[in-house]
């Protein structure tokens, strides 16, 4: 059982064989820890993600170590805003299954910005938190549909997609997981449209998705590919570290 496992919280590192590390943050809800579940991207030429789609073996063990941060569900009663960038989803699939577990009856809405509409790789999910789940809606954002991808939602930057719908934060608890750049662009905003980075009364909350992250030591187990869209979700068992 991965004991201490809260929601959201990443490890601060898979660490390969030199020492150095790889961020992660844990995609599984704080109620269903016996494994571990990651979101992996590949990165071309990256050397820990190309491992991960092309070497990596089932039995293989992967050292990890933390978990690190507080990037978790809240208390409180404000309307709840997600925004995520790419596999930044991974901390916010996490943070909204505890709310789920945990009965939280406030409005939620996720923005989920990516490049490509096949980028969203669990947006079935989404929809079917949806339709389960009154106070929950998804918004996916593209920012670069492409000729015959068949894309008829938002297009354009996640962060500008909230802000046009949340002109104003104030009253609102917001959660940001994406790459440095989408989650400086959100908080604050770039001059070219101007806003208070904390407005009164708003609770901001963000996770950068940076070389180096993720938790205890496991092995392997079977795992399912999606090669087309160069993602992979990874669950691993937790094992106390010895």
């Amino acid at each position: 059982m991965a004991r201490g496992l809260v929601d959201g919280r990443g490890a601060e590192g898979v660490v390969l064989e030199d020492g150095e590390r790889r961020a992660f943050s844990f995609a599984n809800s704080p109620q269903d820890n016996a494994l571990i579940e990651l979101h992996v991207r590949l990165v071309p030429g990256g050397r820990f993600t190309t491992h991960v789609f092309e070497g990596m073996q089932v039995g293989d063990t992967i050292v990890f170590e933390g978990p690190r941060g507080q990037f978790t569900l809240r208390e409180g009663t404000q309307p709840i805003l997600f925004i995520a960038g790419a596999t930044g989803f991974a901390p916010i699939r996490s943070i909204v299954l505890d709310a789920f577990a945990r009965g939280i009856t406030r409005p939620m809405r996720l923005y989920w910005g990516v490049r490509h509409s096949k980028d969203l790789y669990m947006l079935a999910l989404c929809e079917e938190w949806q339709r389960q789940h009154s106070n929950f809606s998804v918004v996916p954002v593209v920012s670069e549909p492409e000729p015959g991808d068949g894309w008829e939602g938002r297009i354009g930057l996640v962060h500008d997609a909230m802000l046009d719908d949340f002109p104003d934060l104030s009253g609102h608890e917001v959660y940001l997981c994406g790459s440095v750049r989408m989650v400086e662009a959100a908080v604050p905003a770039p001059p070219a449209r101007p806003r208070p980075a904390a407005p009164a009364g708003a609770t901001v909350l963000a996770e950068l998705l940076k070389p180096g992250h993720a938790c205890a030591r496991g092995v392997a187990l079977p795992h399912s590919r999606a090669r087309r869209l160069g993602v992979l979700t990874q669950r691993i068992p937790r094992q106390s570290p010895t």
